[in-house]
């Protein structure tokens, strides 16, 4: 594998991701309060984000962004929240990673704001097309997970967003621990990072492309967004 990005969702999160990628070569950290932890942070865990942004091996900043799925941080917090996020991306110079869960509505506008002044990634993207080209057109990136493999017809929308990024904005993810892909849901305690394969052969048989082609791309891809360098990936069956 090439890299892996682990990243906080805590002041606590933030600090074992960074010392984790201090220690391993192939782990890069991103640091930030995720919107269903903002509601526990205390007073000094901005700072502690803040810190740790200038740290050796931080390549972004989130995980940040909306969610009125759980609705566990009051959503007038989470807005607070992902403007320090935004702020301090813009501020470092650094990629942001964002969360939208029902709360397209919301984000847009704010995406559209920022568009020129701030780089980032919708990770675990999980809306339609309509969205996926607006975020692309904002400057944004889209990262699909394991959910893109479900073949319940709820998740449509979901494929045809994943056919219509443009091939230099498209990236892939695990989520891990969760959206274990098809067809191991259900049946592992938890998602792994290996389990990106599957993500990546769903891809390509949507975008009607070969596995190669898509590891390619999306490899290529996250190199430029969080600026790291790696040796060539070789998937290798699971």
């Amino acid at each position: 594998m090439d890299a892996i990005l682990v990243p906080g969702i805590s002041a606590e999160s933030t600090r074992y991701c960074v010392a984790l990628a201090q220690k391993h070569d192939l782990l890069y950290a991103a640091v930030g309060i995720h919107p269903n932890s903002a509601k526990d942070a205390v007073k000094d865990d901005w700072g502690v984000i803040e810190h740790f942004a200038d740290q050796p091996r931080v390549v972004a900043v989130g995980e940040t962004g909306l969610d009125r799925y759980w609705d566990r941080t009051p959503f007038e917090m989470q807005l607070d929240f992902l403007e320090r996020h935004i702020d301090l991306a813009k501020r470092k110079n650094l990629p942001i990673l964002l969360h939208s869960r029902e709360s397209d509505a919301d984000l847009l506008p704010i995406l559209a704001r920022e568009a020129g002044d701030l780089q980032g990634v919708i990770h675990s993207f999980s809306s339609d097309a309509s969205v996926a080209e607006q975020c692309v057109e904002y400057g944004f990136y889209i990262s699909f997970s394991g959910a893109v493999t479900y073949t319940n017809r709820k998740f449509a929308p979901l494929w045809e967003a994943a056919k219509v990024v443009p091939a230099d904005r498209l990236l892939l993810e695990t989520d891990s621990p969760y959206l274990t892909p098809h067809p191991y849901r259900g049946k592992l305690e938890k998602n792994e990072p290996i389990m990106v394969a599957f993500v990546a052969e769903r891809l390509a048989e949507l975008r009607n492309c070969s596995v190669e082609e898509i590891v390619r791309q999306t490899t290529e891809n996250a190199r430029r967004l969080f600026r790291v360098s790696g040796q060539t990936f070789k998937p290798k069956k699971i």
